[in-house]
């Protein structure tokens, strides 16, 4: 295992990549500024403050109370039975609420939690265009039962374009991808058989921000869509590291960080 291998690792326990890569560093020096921890990572030091606060909040570092201030990391077995912990602890959570979303029959709007729920396609489009515009490092959206790329995604994707970042579009058709601007957006095909049939679409942002689509069939050909989506949450970073295992290439790590 290298550093890219041990810092993929922590991000799937829910550590963002320059999460990670700050924590990797302090076990490297021992403890350092965020100088010190600039000097050793591919992380700006502006962002080593960021992540360093949610590394303490993790318990996985202290703040020495020191000018300029010194971080300093927990010993590895603490930071292991840690980490272990609260990537159980997110996954009951979220697999509960998954749960009670498969089995309640309100049929009403978003639901205030962690986890909100959407239902409607126009209204998911439009959920998934205003996240979109949030983005502030990357952008996944794919398309898993048919193109959904209507005029406010589309323009979404364009505006994230002018904001310096490069979108990667992912989906199961070919003809589709081959239509898109290959300057403005990275494409992924990604087989069918890597897709459960009820998905329809997955959104992306970031590393902490996920919505997923799913139809639901009514009967009579009567197909609904409902979509579950998190932003800048443990469960959102968790669940999207458990989805990309789905895929043939790892979206995530393109465009990152």
């Amino acid at each position: 295992m290298d550093d890219t291998d041990a810092v993929e690792t922590l991000t799937r326990f829910g550590l963002t990549t320059y999460e990670a890569r700050v924590f990797l560093g302090l076990q490297k020096l021992g403890n350092g500024t965020a100088s010190d921890v600039a000097e050793v990572t591919d992380v700006p030091r502006s962002q080593v403050y960021g992540a360093a606060e949610s590394l303490e909040e993790r318990r996985l570092l202290r703040a020495l109370q020191t000018r300029p201030t010194v971080y300093e990391p927990v010993d590895i077995e603490t930071a292991e039975t840690r980490l272990l912990e609260q990537f159980e602890a997110a996954g009951r959570e979220l697999f509960g609420y998954l749960d009670d979303v498969q089995r309640a029959e309100d049929e009403g709007g978003e639901v205030s939690e962690a986890l909100w729920t959407i239902r409607g396609r126009e209204q998911v489009s439009q959920r998934v265009a205003e996240l979109i515009g949030d983005a502030e490092d990357r952008v996944l959206y794919g398309a898993a039962r048919e193109p959904m790329y209507d005029a406010q995604i589309r323009a979404a994707l364009e505006g994230a374009t002018d904001d310096g970042i490069v979108p990667v579009v992912m989906s199961t058709s070919e003809p589709f991808l081959d239509e898109l601007d290959e300057k403005a957006v990275q494409t992924i095909h990604e087989p069918d058989e890597h897709i459960p049939p009820s998905t329809s679409r997955v959104l992306m942002v970031d590393d902490d921000t996920l919505l997923l689509g799913m139809v639901t069939d009514r009967g009579g050909g009567d197909e609904r869509e409902i979509a579950l989506w998190s932003a800048e949450t443990t469960s959102a970073a968790v669940l999207m590291r458990l989805i990309v295992e789905l895929f043939q290439t790892d979206p995530i790590s393109l465009g990152g960080a």
